[in-house]
């Protein structure tokens, strides 16, 4: 029954002309466990294919863009000697989605960026500012740590703009699928302690963390943003997200009429497509045969 209705999803999402495109950068434009810095020729082909036809294209990662070295990368690869109308519709979406980087290339050479802070414009942030604090996140985090009931443990691993990453410290060794499991575990125990004790924020997982932020400041505000700058429906933008489970970072991204996930996804979704089911790959692989198949039509060429 799941596959039926996968399916014929499938078959309708290939009959459709999309406007725009939104994808997410480690194991959706990289391989599941490819560990690199760099996305490959092919990929970077494809996305200036699509700038240059006027289909907006974003990449967005829970990476910060100021100080991650892949980002400057994605940039410099897709904009090399690209004409300025195309590379306007080139965004970065970093930290979860929460701002938007846009650029500029001048006839002499040279890039210029201009950030946009979503969780902003779109008014998501709380009255209380002081929640962002580091102090405050400290605070959770300890929280967090002190009251977990699972037989694991958080660390510190990163902060960002609107939360952190933690990651988890199991006990005892665990394959990957056992691990996956435990941090999905881990992942709601940690939602349920933040309903009663931190309401304004949320936790979502990662591949190996626990992403824990204000409710909203995720990738859905990329889709949002999108919508409003074009001037279309967020189901006319194609999102891709290799964790497209319900806790999942990618969930936001990957479940609307125009959502894909290029692996883990919920088989409770009445919209996302699970690749995985259609074409039996994940990964790079898995969005490289989407883009095979669906068709773009420029927002610019709209009547």
């Amino acid at each position: 029954m799941e596959n039926t209705s996968v399916n014929n999803r499938w078959q309708s999402a290939k009959q459709k002309r999309y406007k725009a495109h939104i994808a997410d950068v480690d194991g959706n434009l990289t391989s599941e466990k490819e560990k690199t810095e760099y996305l490959s020729d092919e990929i970077v082909k494809r996305i200036r294919k699509k700038l240059l036809a006027g289909i907006p294209f974003g990449v967005c990662s829970a990476r910060s863009f100021r100080k991650n070295k892949m980002l400057d990368n994605i940039k410099n690869a897709v904009l090399d000697n690209l004409p300025e109308a195309a590379a306007k519709r080139f965004f970065l979406f970093p930290e979860q989605g929460t701002s938007a980087i846009t650029f500029t290339t001048a006839p002499q050479g040279g890039v210029t960026t201009k950030e946009v802070d979503l969780a902003e414009l779109f008014d998501i942030l709380p009255g209380n500012k002081d929640i962002l604090s580091d102090a405050y996140k400290a605070k959770l985090f300890d929280y967090l740590n002190k009251n977990l009931s699972v037989t694991a443990s958080l660390e510190y691993k990163s902060p960002k703009k609107y939360g952190f990453l933690a990651a988890i410290k199991c006990n005892s060794p665990f394959s990957d699928e056992d691990y996956r499991k435990r941090i999905e575990l881990i992942t709601k125990e940690v939602n349920r302690l933040l309903a009663s004790a931190f309401p304004a924020f949320s936790a979502s997982c990662t591949r190996s963390s626990v992403y824990v932020a204000v409710k909203g400041a995720c990738k859905e505000l990329a889709l949002k943003y999108f919508a409003l700058l074009y001037n279309i429906s967020k189901d006319e933008i194609v999102g891709t997200d290799d964790q497209g489970e319900k806790n999942g970072v990618g969930w936001p991204l990957t479940n609307h009429k125009a959502g894909f996930s290029t692996n883990t996804y919920d088989p409770e979704s009445v919209f996302q497509i699970p690749l995985s089911l259609i074409c039996g790959m994940k990964g790079k692989d898995a969005w490289l045969f989407l883009d095979d198949n669906l068709s773009y039509l420029s927002p610019d060429d709209i009547q």
